[in-house]
Order: structure tokens, then C-alpha cells, then sequence
């Protein structure tokens, strides 16, 4: 080549930088070390965009120090020069260099300059290194939600005064006597969670056939901690973000127009974000998240926990997992999304283990601090949570593409393999409520909360604690499957309940309260049908009892509701498939309110009929499908528990009219002053009058005539006091 050309092509590569790329602005200058040497720092960026720096610094007696910091971290000595006193005697260290390789670890090269006495000088370059112990390159910012696990932003008001569970025929009758628009989650949300083929036999819109199984978790849901309120959605926020991340959910399909998950904005696409979140949250409650989490609370250790985040952090296939962990204690349970992890440069006996925290969005610098020689952690997000278990890594989020099963509702054979891949054991749900003190014992052990506070000496099983980033306590306990006595105590409102979920069936135990017994004891046999209810107190009261048998194409409900128990004395209920219900009283003679409902895809049809006698020392089976006996059903009848129903009682329907309270306005059982409060209530300062879901009028319209009024008030005062008529049956005698 010429010189001329030569000379000419310099100048075009010189010249073309200048005037055909594109020019950018340098951010403003920031501070990130005060202390360094002039001209001896080195900076470099990984792979994230994130910062590190190397520079020397001196102090005044001639010491010389290689420090360390990063965007996230406070600086750290990574080596120090020292001086002996003779100034011809010592060492030095200076002029650090940086580098950082593509799996994020840190190395670091310096010149060490060593003096001898005789003026002796070597100049060794020295290298040290810190390795980070992975990165998958997730960050809050990107990859993270740009709003924060709120009420406000979650559960508004202007959100959920959207459900309305009096609309009819939509919502079953009953629903306006328990659901109330701010219970979370909202049925809508429940049933697209788990999927319309769990929550319904028939679905058409307006007109439903609902599963009663589904509708009874939902209740036990929304009946706990939760009634009413809102406490976190931080498992839905985490599920999602790694969704994304993942590639598993994808963002332009989603969110059309948003580049990054961080950019959406909560109100797009009519508050999508919120109703994702949600669904993903309720996914904790299925058959297969219990498992995972009783077996991570049983087996994992924080050790085993970091090792797992290292595992995921360096693999190249991403289907990753959340971490969870549960307050050692007390209540609650948090869900965070993890990324990367260090030696905490302060403490080489500790790890951190960075996160996303839902309650903290955009905020890189939170970690988990994981102490790898005492194996325990601690969560600067969570002060006081950590301790020495309950905290582990959720199954791979490709597990959430499918809707969760619902609890005990999986047949043996075909139940969850865990991480050993051994088949997992049998497990039921009990459902009770979070106020007041709970105990279930077996021959395995005892779990229990009293006193607001948890205790358990099992080996399986665990309480179910919703994970929302709060102190939200249980509403529940998931067991080894097997005979359990359980005992209810201190109950603070209204109404006891008690859900027991098995593989065939469902037993739920209820009782209004207005009085001062609040002591309730039931007892599983173990059998996936049957439950003995004790009457521990001094004093007789009404309960109700409901029994749902289920099978592949349909589903059986029988209720027995408003059945006396005397104290000390006991009744037995018991419920297989095609068998009946066989109710034994082991009290005085009482009556019952029986309905049954059979439900399937092609029918649901409900039989009732009230005051059934059922005598002391007798049994009732209860035939479940009336069709062969016209509009009546069949009552065998054991008396003496000879083990043989010799007797039979055909009963007739009286339809979907029933007014089991009437009078008695705050359903306890019993007509009394305070009924009279309620009514006086009611016809005079326009309180509330409620309504049973067939009946046709109020509790409060006693004498029937259509309207609560100073009639019903005198007419219920004389119930009360003075020996008068009981309120008319509106649906006739």
C-alpha cells in the first residue's frame, strides 16, 4: 500500500467516529469512593451493568490497604500493607486491577512492593480472588413488578365492591349469608385458579351447578384470617416474576407494548397485573404446593437451601424457583424471588443470597444472609423470622402453567412424588378458625396454636399458613392421614366451624355462638367418613353438621342441621359412598333438620324436610337418592345399636322452604333477650333484618303477616319471657 493511502485510511477511521455514529451524553459524575489513592482505582461492570471497584488507600502512619466495594455492598480490605516501624522495612500495596468473568466472579491483581533491611526490594504482582457463588442475572429492575405488595394496589375497594354474592341465581342462596364482597380471594378468581372443571359440574354463565368440595375450601378460605380483609399476595407477585423471566409467560402476549415486566404498569390491560397476581397466590393451596411445602419445612436446612440456589443460579436451563420461608417465631409466611449470591464481604462465614422483595420493588440491595458454619439465616426484610429452618426453595415454576388440584382431592395411586421420588403418604386438611385456641392430637403427636402461639411435636405435617408476607396466622393444619381428636376453645365471634377435607369426603362441623360456651370437640376416626361431636360443656346446645361424599360424576350432600347434644353426650355421623348417612345419637331423643342435595353435571336436585325424631340410643341411615321412593326419602332405623336397621321412616319433601330461625335472629339456638334486642332493633332504628337463604321472610317477622314491626316485637317478647306461642313457620306447619 501507498503511503498516501495509508495515511488517507487513518484518517477516515479517525475521522468517521467523529461524524457518523450516533453521540451520547455522560450521565452526572456520582461519588463511589472517597478514600482512594489518586490514580490508583480500576473499574469494572459485569455482565448485569452492576459496578465493582479496586483502589488503594493509605492512612497517615504509612499503612496501605487494597480496598473493595460494588454498587451493593460497603467497601472491604481485600489485602494491607504493613510497616515495621524502620521506614527501610515493610511492605506496600498499590495500583489494584479489577476484572470480573462471565460466571460474576471477582479477581483482583495489585502491586505489592516489599523493603528488607540492607535496602533489599522485591516487586511481586499479587492476586486474589472472591467467587461469587452464582448469578442467573435477574435484577428487581427488569425483572421485577414496579409496584409493591399493598392493600391499596391489591385489594382496593373500588376493586372488590365489584362482587356481588347476593346476585341469584348466579351465586347459590346461602352464599348472602356468609361471603361479603371484600372476602379474599373472590370466588371468580378461586375458581379460575383451580380451574372450572374443580369448581363446577355445569357452568352456563348465569346458571351453575356448583362442587361442593371446591365451595367448602373456598369458604374455609375466606371464613379465616382472611375474612374480609386482605393481607399479601407476595407467592403470586414471585410465581409471575419468574414466569416472565423464564420465558414461560410472555411479556408482548401479556402486555402488548411493554418491554420489560418492570415497565407495566398496574393498570394495564384493566388492572391485569392484579388479577395475575392474585390467581398466582391462591396456587399455594393445591394438593401438590402442600406437599412440596410439608416436606421443604420437614427436611430442608439453610445449608441445603443455599446449595440449591447455587444449583439454580448456575444452571442453563431456566426453570427456576421462589424462595419461602416461614417465620421461626411466630406466624407468617414470605415469598421472594432469589438471583444471586456472595460471601458477605464483612463475614467470610456468611453468604448472601440477593432477592427480589415484592415489598420493596426496584430495591437491588436485599439479601437473605445465610451463616454457613452455625447453618442458620436471617432476612433483613423479615428482622426477627430467621432461625435454623423454614427456609427453602418452591418446586420449578413450570409447575404453575397447570391449574393446582384441589386439597385431597388427588387418588392415592396418583399422588405427588416428592423430591425422593418415594410416593408420598396420605394427608388431610383441617380447616378451623384463626381466633381461639386450637389442639389435634393423635397417637403420631399433637399441633395445635394456643395463646396465639404455635406448638407441634410431629414428625409430619404442619400448620397451613397462607404465605403473605405478613404475620397472618393459620387457618388450618395439613396431617398425616389417621384418627385425630380435636379441640376448639375461646372462640372471639359469632359462629365455630370445622372443615376436615379427605380423598372422598368432606365433614364440616358449625355452630352459631352468642352464649358463653365456646368449647367444641370432634373426633376423625380415620376412615375418610366418619366424625364423632362431643359435647364437653354443662349445658345443651345445636350444631350443624354436613357430610359431602364425592365421586367422579357426581356428588352427594346430607346436611343435618339444628340437631340438640346434651352435656357429656355424643353423636356419630359416618358417610360412605352408595351406603348413606348413618347418624347414632348416644343422647337424649332430638330432632334434626335433614337436606340432601345431589348435584352432577346433568341435575341438582335438593330434598328437605325438617323435625325429624331421631331417638336416645338409636341410628339413622340416611338413603341419599330419594328418585326410588317418589318425592320421599327412606330413614332406616337401628334402635339399640343392634348393628341391624330393622325399622324404616319415609319422609316427605317439604321443599325449598325452610325457616330454621325465626325468632331467632342471631341463630344461637335459642330465643332470648337478646333476639328481643335485635327486634327492637330491627322494627325501630331500621337495623338489620336477616333472612335465611329459602326462607320467604325475616327472623324477625314473627307473627308471618310480611312485615317486622311493634306486633313482632310484643309477640316475641311473650316467647321469651312469659311461655307465649313460638314465631309462625311461615312455610306452614
Amino acid at each position: 500500500m501507498k503511503p498516501g493511502y495509508f495515511f488517507f485510511a487513518m484518517l477516515i477511521d479517525l475521522v468517521l467516529p467523529l461524524t457518523a455514529r450516533p453521540q451520547c451524553d455522560w450521565s452526572a459524575p456520582q461519588e463511589i469512593a472517597s478514600q482512594a489513592s489518586f490514580s490508583q482505582s480500576s473499574l469494572a461492570v459485569d455482565a448485569s451493568g452492576g459496578w465493582h471497584l479496586a483502589y488503594a488507600e493509605f492512612d497517615q502512619s504509612g499503612g496501605s490497604y487494597i480496598v473493595y466495594t460494588n454498587a451493593t455492598s460497603s467497601p472491604s480490605i481485600v489485602a494491607t500493607g504493613q510497616v515495621n516501624g524502620d521506614p527501610q522495612s515493610g511492605t506496600s500495596v498499590q495500583y489494584p486491577s479489577i476484572a470480573i468473568d462471565p460466571s460474576g466472579t471477582v479477581h483482583i491483581s495489585y502491586f505489592q512492593l516489599e523493603l528488607f533491611p540492607g535496602n533489599t526490594t522485591e516487586f511481586p504482582v499479587m492476586y486474589v480472588t472472591r467467587p461469587c457463588c452464582g448469578d442467573m442475572l435477574f435484577r428487581s429492575n427488569p425483572n421485577g413488578w414496579n409496584f409493591a405488595n399493598t392493600g391499596p394496589n391489591m385489594w382496593p375497594q373500588s376493586w372488590w365492591q365489584q362482587f356481588d354474592y347476593t346476585d341469584f341465581p348466579k351465586y347459590p342462596l346461602d352464599w348472602r349469608l356468609w361471603a361479603t364482597p371484600s372476602d379474599f380471594p373472590d370466588w371468580e378468581l378461586f375458581a379460575s385458579a383451580f380451574g372450572g372443571s374443580q369448581c363446577y359440574w355445569l357452568d352456563l354463565g348465569p346458571f351453575r351447578i356448583y362442587k361442593q368440595r371446591a365451595v367448602k375450601l373456598w369458604k374455609s378460605m375466606v371464613a379465616g384470617p382472611l375474612k374480609g380483609q386482605w393481607d399479601g399476595s407476595c407467592f403470586g407477585f414471585a410465581i409471575s416474576a419468574f414466569l416472565f423471566f423464564d420465558g414461560k409467560l410472555n411479556l408482548w402476549s401479556e402486555f402488548p407494548g411493554r418491554t420489560t415486566l418492570y415497565d407495566v404498569q398496574l393498570s394495564d390491560q384493566g388492572y391485569k397485573p392484579r388479577t395475575m397476581i392474585n390467581r398466582y397466590w391462591i396456587y399455594q393451596f393445591g394438593e401438590n404446593q402442600y406437599q412440596y411445602i410439608e416436606a421443604s419445612r420437614k427436611s430442608a436446612t439453610p445449608l441445603q437451601t443455599l446449595g440449591d440456589c447455587q444449583a439454580m443460579f448456575g444452571s442453563a436451563t431456566r426453570d427456576d424457583r421462589i424462595m419461602v420461608m416461614f417465620n421461626n417465631h411466630g406466624d407468617g409466611g414470605h415469598a421472594i424471588n432469589p438471583y444471586r449470591c456472595e460471601v458477605d464481604p464483612a463475614n467470610p462465614e456468611t453468604t448472601r443470597v440477593y432477592v427480589y422483595d415484592n415489598n420493596a420493588p426496584g430495591d437491588d440491595n436485599l439479601w437473605v444472609s445465610i451463616n454457613t458454619v452455625a447453618n442458620t439465616w436471617s432476612y433483613q426484610g423479615r428482622p426477627g423470622w430467621g432461625g435454623v429452618k423454614w427456609l427453602f426453595l418452591m418446586d420449578p415454576v413450570s409447575n404453575y402453567m397447570t391449574n393446582p388440584v384441589l386439597p385431597s382431592s388427588i387418588p392415592p395411586r396418583e399422588r405427588w412424588i416428592t423430591r425422593s421420588q418415594a410416593a408420598a403418604p396420605s394427608y388431610i386438611e383441617v380447616y378451623v378458625p384463626p381466633s381461639g385456641d386450637a389442639r389435634l392430637e393423635s397417637v403420631l403427636g399433637s399441633i395445635g396454636r394456643v395463646s396465639d402461639s404455635l406448638f407441634s411435636n410431629l414428625t409430619d405435617g404442619m400448620p397451613i399458613t397462607p404465605i403473605t408476607g405478613q404475620e397472618t396466622p393459620p387457618i388450618g393444619y395439613f396431617l398425616p392421614d389417621g384418627a385425630w381428636t380435636i379441640t376448639l376453645s375461646g372462640r372471639s365471634d359469632s359462629l365455630q366451624r370445622l372443615s376436615l377435607f379427605t380423598d372422598s369426603t368432606v365433614l364440616v362441623y358449625s355452630r352459631g355462638l352468642r352464649d358463653t360456651v365456646r368449647n367444641e370437640q370432634v373426633r376423625y376416626l380415620g376412615d375418610a367418613s366418619s366424625l364423632w361431636v362431643l359435647n364437653p360443656d354443662t349445658v345443651a346446645r345445636p350444631y350443624d353438621i354436613a357430610v359431602i361424599s364425592t365421586a367422579p360424576d357426581s356428588e352427594v350432600v346430607c346436611k343435618i342441621e339444628q340437631i340438640g347434644i346434651a352435656p357429656g353426650d355424643s353423636a356419630l355421623y359416618s358417610m360412605t359412598q352408595g351406603s348413606g348417612l348413618v347418624v347414632q345419637n348416644h343422647g337424649p331423643a332430638t330432632t334434626y333438620d335433614l337436606s340432601v342435595e345431589i348435584a352432577s353435571a346433568a341435575r341438582d336436585t335438593v330434598f328437605a324436610h325438617r323435625g325429624v325424631i331421631i331417638d336416645s340410643g338409636s341410628a339413622h341411615k340416611i338413603v341419599p337418592d330419594w328418585r326410588p321412593y317418589g318425592d320421599s326419602v327412606l330413614i332406616l332405623v337401628d334402635s339399640g345399636f343392634t348393628g341391624t336397621f330393622k325399622d324404616t321412616v319415609r319422609v316427605e319433601n317439604q321443599g325449598l322452604c325452610d325457616c330454621p330461625h325465626q325468632g331467632d335472629i342471631n341463630s344461637d339456638g335459642v330465643i332470648d333477650v337478646f333476639d328481643v334486642i335485635d327486634v327492637i332493633g330491627i322494627a325501630f332504628t331500621g337495623g338489620t333484618d336477616p333472612q335465611d337463604p329459602i326462607c320467604p321472610n325475616t327472623r324477625g317477622d314473627v307473627d308471618n303477616n310480611g312485615v317486622t314491626d311493634v306486633f313482632d316485637v310484643i309477640y316475641l317478647i311473650a316467647t321469651a319471657f312469659s311461655g307465649g306461642p313460638n314465631p309462625l313457620n311461615p312455610c306452614g306447619p
